[in-house]
């Protein structure tokens, strides 16, 4: 690997358009309270607005991460918060405090929904080795853009109206969503194939999970795939998949099991498979099995070779 292969198009391209952003996004905030003095602000409204405004933004942090991790993209989810970041140009347009907390707001959740889902990007995109490297890069060009844009702002305040700095903005604005969309590609995760040999599978058998969905994202993950989703209660779980088995005819039932409180399932069943994970697999379960596999895609390509 070349020594300066992390700083790829994609990178330079990131760190270009938090550059751009952040150029515009502090061209506007350096002017701010005093824009807001002249159409009636106050200290307290300012505070209020900046509270407002990092709550929102903090909030949709929480999930956006999540989101582009169920959805699998990234690229779009991005773009389009830089795309409302970039409104804090519309101050140009307001008469009131309250407009200007609309806006402020608004591009605030935009700054907010774009930035856990592009770092999760630019850590697609790299190896771990350069995850140092690329990150500085960025900070860099982030807080270069921290220092250009209010140093703009200030320069043409002497010739230039409020209003007016605020409408010259939303060109790094626009700069930092042009880079954003034609230098940044997206690496898009491949599907492992569990989904399309379980929909196989579901041809010719019933295909029956069952999880204690400890996270509570089992539906969601499992959505598009022809299976039923049985969810276990409290404890006791051994019990609750021994007796889902015996429920719909152990006789007839092919079970995959890893853990420990897989094992009186796994005996229940008329063919009995215990899968190896990356954290290995319990001895009872592996006692209790006729067959052992060393992963979730060996079982299920068994289970398609034994119908083939």
């Amino acid at each position: 690997m070349r020594k300066n292969s992390w700083l790829t198009r994609s990178i330079i391209g990131i760190g270009l358009t938090s550059l751009f952003s952040d150029m515009g996004h502090e061209m506007t905030t350096a002017i701010l309270p005093m824009f807001l003095a002249t159409i009636g602000g106050t200290a307290t409204t300012l505070g209020l607005i900046e509270g407002i405004a990092d709550a929102s933004s903090s909030f949709i942090k929480l999930w956006m991460g999540w989101y582009s991790d169920k959805i699998g993209r990234r690229k779009p989810i991005v773009a389009a918060g830089y795309v409302i970041t970039a409104l804090k140009g519309l101050f140009a347009f307001t008469t009131n405090w309250y407009q200007v907390l609309f806006i402020r707001v608004l591009a605030w959740m935009g700054r907010g929904a774009r930035s856990p889902v592009r770092d999760a990007l630019m850590v697609d995109l790299l190896e771990p080795a350069n995850y140092g490297r690329a990150f500085g890069f960025h900070t860099a060009m982030n807080t270069l853009g921290a220092v250009i844009g209010p140093a703009i702002a200030f320069a043409l305040i002497r010739i230039l109206s409020y209003r007016q700095i605020f409408l010259i903005s939303f060109i790094p604005g626009f700069l930092s969503v042009a880079c954003f969309v034609f230098l940044v590609g997206e690496k898009r995760k491949k599907s492992d194939g569990k989904r399309e040999r379980l929909n196989r599978i579901s041809e010719f058998l019933n295909v029956h999970i069952l999880t204690a969905d400890t996270f509570g994202k089992a539906r969601a993950e499992l959505k598009g795939i022809n299976c039923e989703i049985h969810i276990l209660e409290g404890e006791n779980h051994d019990i609750q998949k021994e007796e889902y088995v015996r429920m719909l005819g152990a006789e007839r039932v092919v079970a995959l099991g890893n853990g420990n409180n897989d094992r009186k399932m796994l005996k229940a069943a008329k063919i009995r498979i215990a899968v190896c994970l990356n954290e290995g697999c319990s001895v009872d379960a592996m006692r209790s099995a006729d067959i052992f596999v060393n992963s979730p895609l060996d079982a299920l390509d068994l289970s398609l070779t034994r119908k083939d």
